[in-house]
C-alpha cells in the first residue's frame, strides 16, 4: 500500500499497537484497506472509519497531521467505500480546511501587523511559527495531488495551486529522503503540476468567451507539449510503481489534448475560406489524433500493470481510467472534416478496449481469489467489468442499450457506467 501511496509513510520500527495508540483513526483507515479478503468485514470497517472521521472532525472540532492522514488514506481508496455514500468531494473540503487550522499549508513565518486575524489574537505577541515537519509536508502535497487528479478528471472543484511552498516541500523532501518512497511521491507531484500551468492556458473561466482558435492558443499549446515531452525524458524506467508515473503523465498529456474537443473554438472553421482556417483545422485533426494516441498509450499501460499493483491500486488512478475512457468515447462523436467514428475505431476500437478493461478486471479477481490470505477487488469494480461487456455488445455502433431510456450514445453509457463506479455527479 505504501508504495503506491507514499504521502502517508509508517516508520518500519512503528508497532501496529504504537500506531493503535498514537494514531488510531490513520490505524483504522490503513486497516480498512487491508482487508481485502472479506469484503463484508471491509464495509462494516469502512463505515467505522467514516463516523469515527466525521466525528473528530465536524462534532469534536479535531484538526492534527493524523487527522488529515486518515483522511488522505479515505479518499485515495475511496472505490471500498462509495457504496456507502459519495463524501469525496466533502472529505477533500474538509481536509483543506483541516490543513489552513493547523496553518501547514504555507511556510512557517513571523505574524505581520497586516495577517488577518480578530479579538481572539488580541494580545498575542508577534512570533514565529513553528517550522513545518515533514510529515506536515507531505500531507500538504497528498491533498495538493489528490486535489489536481479530482479536479483534472472526475469533479470540476475549486484547486489548490501549485504554489512556492508547494514547491519548497518538494525541494526539502527531495533533498532529506526519510523514505525510499519520497523520491517517487516528489516525481509524482512534478507530473501533477503540469495541470496547473495547463488549466491556467486553456480552462480558465476565460476560456468560455473565447470563440475561435487564435495562434496565440496554437503557440500555448505547443509550448505545454514540449515540456511534457521534456518531463517524460526525465522519468525513471517504467517498472514497479513507476508505471504509474507514466499514467499519470498520459492522463496530463490528455487534459491537454482533449482541447481539441472543444467546438467553441473549431466551429467557425468549416464555413471560412482563408489560410487560417485551414491551418487551425489541421492543427485540430493534429490534435485529435494525438489524443486518441494518448488514449492507447495509457490503456496499455494499465492493461501491462502488474496483479498484485492493481489489487490495491488507488482510487485516483482509477479515475484516471476512466477519464480517459470517457473522452475515448467523444472522439468517436466529434464531427469534424477527415475524422469519424470509423477512423477512431479502425485505429483504436473503443469495444475492443471495453473487454479488454473488463478482461484485465477478471484476471486480476481471480488471481487475488487464489491468494493465501485471498484479496479481493471492491465489489464495485466487478461491476463496472459486467457493464463494459455489456456496452461492448451493443447491437449498434455508437449505440448503448439502457432498459430505462431505450437506446444511448457511447458517451450517456460510459458516462453513466464510469459517474456510478466513482459516484460523483458529472464527468466533463
Amino acid at each position: 500500500m505504501a508504495p503506491l501511496f507514499p504521502f502517508v509513510p509508517i516508520h518500519d520500527g512503528v508497532t501496529a499497537a504504537q500506531l493503535r495508540f498514537e494514531k488510531p483513526l490513520l490505524y483504522m483507515s490503513l486497516i480498512m484497506v487491508a482487508c481485502q479478503s472479506d469484503l463484508d468485514r471491509q464495509s462494516d470497517i469502512a463505515r467505522l472509519v467514516r463516523y469515527e472521521i466525521s466525528q473528530a472532525a465536524l462534532v469534536r472540532g479535531e484538526k492534527s497531521p493524523a487527522l488529515l492522514q486518515a483522511l488522505l488514506i479515505l479518499i485515495s481508496w475511496n472505490h471500498i467505500h462509495i457504496h456507502l455514500g459519495g463524501q469525496l468531494i466533502n472529505y477533500l473540503q474538509i481536509s483543506s480546511a483541516i490543513l489552513v487550522e493547523l496553518g501547514i499549508d504555507k511556510e512557517a513565518k513571523h505574524r505581520s501587523k497586516t495577517s488577518a486575524g480578530a479579538i481572539g489574537d488580541l494580545g498575542r505577541d508577534s512570533q514565529v511559527e513553528r517550522a513545518r515537519s515533514l510529515e506536515e509536508r507531505r500531507g500538504f502535497l497528498g491533498l495538493y495531488w489528490t486535489n489536481s487528479i479530482t479536479k483534472s478528471c472526475l469533479k470540476d472543484i475549486t484547486p489548490i495551486p501549485f504554489s512556492r511552498y508547494a514547491d519548497q516541500c518538494c525541494r526539502i523532501l527531495e533533498s532529506t529522503m526519510e523514505y525510499f518512497g519520497d523520491a517517487y511521491l516528489v516525481r509524482l507531484v512534478h507530473v501533477q503540476r503540469k495541470i496547473d500551468k495547463i488549466r491556467d492556458i486553456l480552462y480558465t473561466e476565460d476560456s468560455v468567451y473565447m470563440s475561435g482558435m487564435s495562434i496565440p492558443l496554437v503557440m500555448g499549446v505547443s509550448s505545454l507539449e514540449q515540456e511534457l515531452q521534456t518531463l517524460e525524458d526525465s522519468l525513471p524506467p517504467a517498472v514497479g510503481v513507476a508505471q504509474l508515473l507514466y499514467l499519470s503523465h498520459q492522463s496530463v498529456r490528455l487534459y491537454l489534448r482533449k482541447i481539441s474537443l472543444d467546438d467553441r473554438l473549431f466551429h467557425s472553421l468549416s464555413c471560412a475560406n482563408d489560410g487560417n482556417a485551414t491551418r487551425y483545422s489541421m492543427f485540430r485533426t493534429n490534435l485529435l489524433s494525438s489524443c486518441l494516441a494518448t488514449i492507447d498509450s495509457l490503456m496499455s499501460l494499465v492493461f501491462a500493470l502488474p496483479t498484485d499493483l492493481v489489487l490495491s491500486l488507488p482510487y485516483l488512478h482509477w479515475g484516471q481510467i476512466g477519464h480517459a475512457l470517457l473522452i475515448l468515447t467523444r472522439l468517436s462523436e466529434v464531427r469534424h472534416e477527415a475524422w469519424n467514428a470509423t477512423y477512431v475505431s479502425s485505429v483504436l476500437d473503443p469495444r475492443a478496449i471495453y473487454v479488454r478493461l473488463a478482461d484485465k478486471i477478471d484476471e486480476v479477481m481471480a488471481a487475488g481469489g487464489s491468494k493465501m490470505p485471498r484479496q479481493r477487488l471492491p465489489a464495485i469494480l466487478g461491476s463496472m467489468a459486467a457493464r463494459l461487456r455489456e456496452l461492448s455488445e451493443s447491437p449498434k455502433m455508437g449505440l448503448g442499450i439502457s432498459e430505462d431510456v431505450g437506446l444511448v450514445s457511447d458517451e450517456d453509457f460510459i458516462n453513466d457506467i464510469i459517474s456510478n463506479m466513482l459516484n460523483i455527479d458529472h464527468l466533463y
